[in-house]
């Protein structure tokens, strides 16, 4: 996958790092609990919530310009306030990857 996801006018960063992750395919948890462990170990500070330094560290890692760091934001902070919570990255990464099936 090329990152490229029109449906969503632009990137769809967080996808596209979830299917090409490896526990992606995890069978001892599920989809949620997978998304929350990786939720964690990006979450560098422990504070619960992706900060834009945190976010430009896992695009950049991923190969993902980051450019692209204000794209994946505005997609998920649903609340918001400039970061991105543990519940909103579960609940539009599940989303979103209920729609590209």
């Amino acid at each position: 996958s090329s990152g490229i996801n029109a449906e969503y006018g632009g990137i769809d960063s967080g996808t596209c790092l979830v299917k090409n992750s490896a526990w992606a395919n995890s069978r001892d948890m599920s989809p949620t609990q997978a998304l929350e462990k990786y939720f964690d170990e990006k979450d560098l500070n422990h504070d619960g919530k992706l900060d834009k330094s945190e976010i430009t560290a896992v695009l950049e890692r991923s190969g993902v310009p980051t450019s692209q760091v204000a794209n994946f934001i505005g997609m998920y902070d649903i609340d918001k306030d400039g970061e991105v919570s543990k519940d909103e990255f579960v609940k539009v990464t599940i989303n979103n990857l209920a729609h590209s099936a």
